[in-house]
């Protein structure tokens, strides 16, 4: 694996960890800050190594808590009530697919 591709996945399991470890009132921001270092990395790795196909679902997590951070930023109603099973199934999910991106390279 080249290096920003590491740094990527470095960054999703850092998301997938805030998101998981954090309460729920004080993971907004350092969602935000995490995922949009880790857009930042995306599109560094893109303009220098160059995209591709087998990291698929590690570029689909980064723009997923990106767009879930920013919704979760902007929006004073409050979070999104997703019910506490499908978000840990998702989360699962996740961390399954990070770790089987990893270990292909």
């Amino acid at each position: 694996m080249r290096l920003f591709e590491v740094l990527l996945l470095v960054s999703n399991i850092g998301l997938l960890a805030l998101a998981t470890l954090l309460k729920k009132g004080r993971r907004r921001i350092p969602v935000f800050v995490a995922s949009g270092t880790a857009t930042l990395l995306l599109v560094i790795h893109g303009m220098v190594e160059g995209y591709r196909a087998l990291l698929i679902f590690p570029y689909c997590i980064t723009i997923l808590f990106l767009a879930i951070s920013i919704h979760a930023y902007f929006n004073k109603a409050g979070p999104l009530k997703i019910p506490r099973f499908l978000l840990g199934s998702a989360y699962t999910v996740m961390a399954i697919v990070l770790v089987v991106t990893t270990g292909y390279e």
